[in-house]
């Protein structure tokens, strides 16, 4: 049978790991940023000095290697990171799911490497012409739902698609090709699921509005 002491002794010592494990990564988090701030505030100026004073007759490529080296550097860092951030949520939660972060460092390490990664790359777009490739057309959706329900509420199709543009400061073409490419089904799969059920929320066109310009701010940054 378990102690009341034996039950604080180890609860002292998940208190200890945990406090240990903060301190780690406060401290990798801190030094990941300043070398972070450092590597984004060189010009290539900076680096072509770095190659002047490291070597007499340098190649032509020693610039581009000197800052995919310092940025090797950063990502390095960065990837660090995970290790106590993971081990944390591990004790604050055992059944806390780190498939996603274990995936990512791997990604990140597949990027550190040089070589090919399975996730974090941009999509190819699949739209025509100028008219918005996937990444912005699956974002577009609430766009086009906002419309539907403007037109329900009695609006004009050109009064309707005079809001959106004032609202979201797209051009009356753009819209028009958006609203367009998903009423035709012409738009990949991942955006006409994502049209159908935004439309069926049953919500106002002005919460189907700012539900985009949320989305635009965050892909912003």
């Amino acid at each position: 049978m378990t102690s009341s002491n034996d039950n604080e002794h180890k609860l002292n010592e998940v208190k200890a790991d945990l406090r240990t494990l903060l301190d780690e990564l406060h401290l990798r988090l801190g030094a990941t940023e300043a070398i972070m701030d450092n590597y984004l505030g060189k010009t290539e100026g900076d680096f072509v000095k770095m190659a002047a004073s490291g070597t007499v007759s340098a190649p032509e490529d020693i610039v581009s290697k000197l800052d995919d080296h310092n940025r090797q550097i950063v990502l390095k860092q960065m990837i660090f990171c995970f290790r106590p951030l993971k081990k944390i949520l591990k004790i604050l939660d055992p059944e806390m799911p780190t498939k996603a972060l274990e995936n990512l460092v791997d990604e990140l390490w597949e990027i550190e490497r040089g070589g090919r990664n399975w996730l974090l790359k941009r999509p190819k777009g699949l739209g025509r012409g100028n008219r918005p490739s996937v990444s912005t057309s699956i974002h577009r959706a609430s766009l086009v739902v906002a419309y539907d329900k403007l037109i329900e509420d009695g609006e004009s199709a050109a009064d309707a698609i005079a809001s959106l543009s004032e609202e979201t400061q797209l051009k009356r073409s753009t819209i028009e090709a958006t609203i367009k490419d998903f009423h035709e089904l012409q738009k990949d799969a991942a955006s006409i699921e994502l049209y159908r059920e935004l439309t069926k929320a049953g919500r106002e066109a002005d919460d189907y509005i700012r539900l985009y310009k949320d989305i635009i701010t965050s892909q912003r940054g």
